[in-house]
């Protein structure tokens, strides 16, 4: 799982590996027979090591709801367990805000991920992909974990029971999210995997704490043919990893890009890229990623990701990829795979769509005729990619003459935009901070989800615009010169100077106590 990690740059998975074992052992406290000296220190403590992966990515919180689980159902004191393992999530909550508002208000976006297999095989090998560490050789961590639950001692027997728990929990958890069975907001196998690893590490601590503790002072028996056992396990297993790491290498180097990309990344001007791809699991060629999301139409079903040429994945600025621009790209995409519009390049255009990519022979039968029946999108002859041009696609910042646009951009219906003639469009030149062009006037739009703090100066007069499509920004501007820049908001500052508030006070109460 860990170098699997590395070798894709998931820098999500690496925090979360660092920060589950703080957690798996502030909640085996809280749960423990004995009383606590300082519940605080502790409550903070955890609420500390969940917020920093969360921090990262949300879907963390995946993982951490098996451990307070495991605690309910052999801890032994489980009322206060789970009463102090609220206020600690409760303090990740309060440490991690705005960002656990994103969560509360659509889970499925913020928690999810697509990426995974359901090789059974792998998934108990703990690998959710390719790369170094991944072949057979990587099972030496479950089996190891194995032999030394069998030889826990009394003093680690109850924690070796609830680590052995999350591991089977966490193995099959992570299945059921690449085979799909698991509603998108419990949709996250590098999560559950990364628990499953944390908890099988744990094993072979306690395992290890056995076998040092008891070995020399018992007659030949069990214990010592577990220890030789282990012993010849964790040396073929560590020596079989070291080889895979200086064999191996990133899984996407400097020269990993598919050969088609360059169709792409010479395009002039801002732009965007919907990626494409059958609803199994997975991530998109390079640099397209992880995928957000799934849209379900039986044989047409996709998955689906949106991003720059770069490869970032946002329709917008500081907010997780949830909103009802995202909704927006979602219901368009509903209506293509359904085959309901023959115009899925204008219905593509507000969104700054102007390529669809996927990789070669990934994309479903049935969406791939539906993608050839449309009259707005011009299939690009490429190798290893199938590609298809949106003619119609709009600048993400841009000024769009015509009343139509106009009226069509005020509402939020489809039926409008497919009907839309083509218009003359002036894109902004993108400068620090915003964009600034001289125009013509007409309709300024900004292909990001409604911000009010974006502001818009056209003939001396400021302005903050208003919703487009229900979730994009637009403003009347006249002829001359326009200038759009992005100022956050007082309360945003006021949140964020909380939240370091938060922070320093979290830190001092968790400080190291002073020797005596």
């Amino acid at each position: 799982m860990l170098l699997w990690a590395f070798s894709e740059g998931r820098v999500a998975t690496l925090v979360l590996l660092a920060a589950l074992p703080a957690v798996l052992e502030r909640v085996e406290v809280l749960f423990s027979a004995r009383d606590l000296e300082r519940p605080s220190r502790t409550v903070v403590g955890l609420g500390v090591a969940v917020a920093l992966p969360t921090l990262v990515h949300p879907g963390a919180l995946l993982a951490v709801g098996p451990i307070v689980a495991a605690g309910l159902l052999a801890g032994w004191r489980r009322i206060r367990g789970l009463v102090l393992s609220l206020l600690g999530l409760a303090a990740a909550a309060a440490l991690s805000w705005p960002l656990a508002l994103e969560v509360a208000r659509d889970p499925a976006a913020s928690l999810a991920s697509y990426v995974g297999t359901v090789d059974p095989w792998r998934v108990l090998r703990l690998a959710p992909g390719g790369g170094p560490g991944s072949w057979v050789v990587g099972a030496f961590l479950p089996v190891s974990a194995l032999v030394c639950f069998a030889v826990v001692g009394p003093e680690h027997r109850g924690s070796a029971w609830r680590a052995m728990l999350l591991a089977l929990a966490a193995v099959g958890l992570g299945w059921a999210s690449a085979a799909r069975w698991l509603p998108p907001a419990l949709t996250n196998q590098p999560a559950y995997l990364s628990l499953a690893a944390v908890a099988e590490a744990a094993l072979l601590g306690y395992g290890l704490a056995a076998l040092g503790a008891r070995l020399g002072r018992e007659a030949f028996g069990i214990r010592q043919v577990s220890a030789f056992a282990l012993g010849a396990v964790l040396g073929l297993g560590l020596a079989g990893q070291f080889l895979g790491v200086v064999l191996g290498g990133w899984a996407v180097d400097r020269n990993g890009l598919p050969p088609a990309w360059p169709l792409i990344e010479g395009a002039s001007g801002g732009f965007r890229i919907l990626w494409i791809g059958g609803p199994g699991p997975g991530g998109f060629p390079a640099p397209g990623g992880d995928p957000i999301g799934v849209v379900e139409a039986g044989p047409a079903s996709v998955r689906y990701g949106l991003t720059d040429r770069d490869g970032v994945s946002a329709l917008d600025l500081g907010r997780a990829a949830t909103g009802p621009g995202y909704r927006f790209l979602e219901e368009v995409l509903e209506e293509v795979v359904a085959g309901s519009t023959r115009h899925a390049g204008t219905l593509l255009a507000p969104l700054g769509v102007r390529f669809v990519v996927a990789a070669e022979g990934d994309l479903p039968p049935a969406v791939r005729a539906r993608l050839e029946e449309q009259l707005d999108l011009v299939r690009i002859p490429a190798g290893g990619l199938v590609i298809y041009r949106n003619p119609r696609a709009l600048p993400v910042a841009s000024v769009v003459s015509g009343e139509a646009f106009a009226r069509a951009s005020a509402g939020s219906d489809l039926a409008p935009l497919a009907a839309l003639p083509r218009a003359a469009v002036a894109p902004l030149r993108p400068v620090e901070g915003g964009f600034r062009a001289e125009t013509e006037g007409g309709t300024l739009y900004l292909a990001w989800q409604f911000d009010p703090g974006w502001r818009i100066r056209a003939v001396d007069a400021v302005r903050s615009g208003a919703a487009a499509f229900g979730w994009a920004i637009r403003a009347p501007v006249e002829a001359g010169p326009v200038e759009v820049d992005h100022r956050p908001s007082p309360r945003r500052a006021v949140e964020l100077g909380l939240v370091g508030g938060l922070w320093l006070l979290a830190l001092w109460v968790t400080r190291r106590p002073a020797e005596r």
